[in-house]
């Protein structure tokens, strides 16, 4: 129970922290939002839903239509408000601009209007991403809040809502050609449980006389929009209605910040669902308003009409489980995901390569797959792999061991997936597993932001060799914040000086990781109680004279064996193999 208390404490302070960070940023780009190899929902800077890859639509996602949208209302003494969220808003609802955008993958923030004195409003956004957590890192959802404050004198009434339309059946097959199964399908109330209550959605029945192409039912499954009611007198409304037409219970909802839960009769063109939730702020307090968007179509099959099927599959029987799994351990999610995030969004470098390293890793959600073992014939598919989509309308597995700026970052973060993937001669999903990331893929572009970034902190770990390397670049040291290394086997951060005087580093180790493959499947192993070798620290040393070197383990000596110089580095060997912990630091001082 304290862990959990504390991870929550983690995530609000963290989270609250950010938009000092967002203001500094270079201005935002659209987010994609999905866990690995599940698809994505797209949040654009201005607040409003953009493309949708959620049907295993990756060669042609799918516009965010007219009833996929944001809205968030107040009361106070001086009236009722509401807004939509967008600079293109449908049906001539009120819009409401939003500002201050930062895309800081895998999470976003903006600044909300004001629609009431005195109510402070943020909106912040994101997906599970959490390095070497393959189960907390594929899943088919993303979350969205609205952070509420009232610094004033007397109670609030806020509300937020989310609409979101019931896109299940719309897809594609080859070559970027659509496919549209969407008509007949359901919307239906999920009953309140445990603080969640939305709605859920259903592709239609199987017809009789199957399609042409299987690829098709790629575009089927379940899809599900839940709120997170903190308190009894929270009001959760719902209602489906039709996207084509202005929404009936908009007007309620602008007077009231509530409306009469209804189900849209007839077999609407546009079947849209939306989920409201009412708080009451009082003076000093912080609310939240949470939402969780979650879909569950795993019939994912190949154009040579094997399955191949999705790891999140046998876990989630559909997209409501996975949406009250989700939502119920959103602050731990998000604590976890924050952890390598902030490393980055707080190490001393240029606000231009700390962003260029965080927008480098969103092809994770947007261009991967990561299949589920034993799923169509033997070895037909890899378990994972990077997605390229091409001009002409075609998506490729890329393999991740390829070299390159993607194969390195899923090297970093996840070693197990590059350790675990095979590509053998002919296997296909959706395009040839041999095949080179496309140039014209913007997502596969962007990756080239990695490595400057991690030029510039300088610092690794080699666990084979037992090779500590720390060689940041000496502006890094002189800026704010520790400099951050995120190797396959450890996680630390480096703080100390490098100038005319020395070097005088300081190592805090944060993690140490193993991860191994079992039965085809990812599995992380405890990291209590492992330890890792340290044989070799390199260090710069670009002084003249020669230097005089020592090693602290704490306030303990660490005997060295030798010392030596080259290109403009001093590579000092233990005698014995320092064997470190988590939480183990460790002192270098050269002279």
């Amino acid at each position: 129970m304290r862990s959990a208390f504390r991870r929550m404490a983690l995530v609000i302070l963290l989270l609250g922290a950010r938009p000092a960070h967002a203001r500094q940023e270079p201005p935002g780009e659209p987010l994609p939002m999905g866990g690995i190899g599940c698809g994505y929902v797209t949040l654009r800077p201005d607040g409003s839903f953009g493309p949708l890859c959620i049907t295993n639509n990756w060669a042609a996602p799918l516009a965010a239509g007219p009833g996929c949208f944001l809205a968030v209302w107040a009361k106070s003494d001086a009236g009722a408000r509401a807004s939509v969220l967008g600079s293109a808003v449908p049906h001539g609802l009120p819009a409401a601009a939003v500002g201050g955008f930062a895309d800081l993958y895998p999470f976003a923030t903006a600044d909300l209007p004001e629609l009431a004195p005195k109510l402070q409003w943020k909106l912040e956004a994101f997906s599970a991403i959490a390095p070497n957590d393959i189960g907390s890192s594929a899943l088919p959802a993303c979350f969205v809040t609205v952070r509420l404050l009232n610094t004033g004198r007397r109670p609030v009434q806020a509300a937020a809502l989310l609409s979101f339309e019931n896109v299940l059946g719309l897809g594609a097959t080859e070559a970027g050609r659509r496919t549209d199964l969407r008509r007949g399908g359901s919307i239906a109330h999920i009953p309140l449980v445990e603080g969640q209550e939305g709605l859920g959605m259903a592709s239609a029945p199987l017809t009789a006389t199957a399609p042409d192409n299987r690829m098709a039912y790629n575009a089927r499954g379940t899809l599900a929009v839940l709120a997170e009611r903190q308190q009894r007198t929270d009001v959760c409304s719902v209602a489906a209605w039709d996207a084509t037409a202005p929404p009936a219970w908009w007007p309620q909802f602008a007077a009231e910040g509530a409306f009469t839960n209804a189900a849209e009769t007839g077999d609407p063109t546009n079947p849209a669902g939306v989920v409201a939730l009412r708080a009451e702020v009082l003076p000093n307090e912080t609310r939240s308003i949470s939402f969780v968007v979650a879909w569950h179509t795993p019939r994912l099959y190949r154009p040579d009409g094997d399955e191949v099927g999705h790891a999140y599959e046998p876990r989630f029987e559909n997209a409501t489980a996975v949406a009250r799994f989700a939502l119920a351990n959103r602050p731990a999610l998000a604590a976890v995901t924050q952890e390598w995030q902030a490393a980055i969004v707080r190490a001393p470098a240029t606000p231009m390569l700390r962003v260029a390293a965080l927008r480098s890793c969103r092809f994770l959600s947007a261009r991967s797959t990561l299949a589920r073992p034993g799923k169509g014939p033997a070895g037909s598919c890899p378990t994972f792999g990077l997605l390229t989509v091409a001009s002409t309308g075609t998506a490729s597995a890329v393999d991740p061991a390829r070299p390159g700026a993607a194969g390195a970052i899923v090297a970093t973060l996840f070693p197990a997936l590059v350790g675990g993937a095979t590509y053998p001669s002919g296997a296909r999903w959706p395009g040839s597993a041999d095949a080179t990331p496309d140039a014209g893929d913007a997502y596969h572009a962007s990756t080239q932001g990695w490595a400057p970034f991690w030029r510039t902190m300088g610092c690794s770990y080699d666990g084979d060799a037992g090779l500590l390397t720390l060689a940041p670049d000496a502006s890094a040291l002189t800026g704010r914040g520790a400099v951050p290394m995120l190797s396959p086997q450890m996680w630390a951060s480096v703080t100390g000086r490098i100038d005319d005087e020395g070097v005088q580093l300081d190592v805090r180790l944060d993690h140490l990781w193993s991860t191994r493959l079992q039965g085809g499947m990812v599995d992380l192993l405890s990291s209590a109680g492992r330890r890792a070798e340290i044989r070799v620290v390199v260090v710069p040393w670009k002084l003249g004279r020669k230097p005089d070197a020592a090693l602290y383990a704490g306030d303990d000596p660490i005997p060295i064996s030798g010392a030596t110089i080259a290109e403009g580095r001093l590579t000092i060997t233990l005698k014995q193999p320092w064997s470190a912990s988590t939480g183990s630091r460790l002192s270098i001082v050269v002279r």
